[in-house]
């Protein structure tokens, strides 16, 4: 994948985590490796907001519990924010560098 897409799944999930007001930290490793993982997937794979929540929980619950800001009961209300968030700010982002792509969909929770 381009360089300049993996800047921007890099950008979409530092602008979702800030968008959370949660505090949360992912380590710099982390935070490459999700954007790789991000720019690889197509549109319609982060327009389903419950599959991305899936593909991303195992690599970011850890995070979320080390935060400690909310019940473990809590954790996939937070991580589904935190997905739809990445999902529209990406999305936008690939729409604004000319690629087609329609608003994430929440799916089931």
């Amino acid at each position: 994948q381009p360089a300049g897409s993996v800047a921007a799944a890099r950008a979409a999930v530092v602008s979702a985590l800030g968008s959370l007001d949660s505090e949360l930290h992912i380590a710099d490793g982390m935070l490459d490796h999700l954007a790789v993982v991000l720019a690889e997937l197509p549109d319609t794979e982060l327009e389903d907001v419950a599959q991305l929540s899936t593909l991303l929980e195992p690599l970011l619950l850890e995070s979320f519990h080390e935060l400690g800001k909310w019940a473990a009961d809590e954790d996939v209300q937070q991580m589904h924010a935190l997905c739809q968030a990445i999902s529209l700010k990406l999305i936008r982002s690939r729409q604004g560098a000319g690629t087609a792509a329609s608003v994430p969909r929440s799916g089931a929770s």
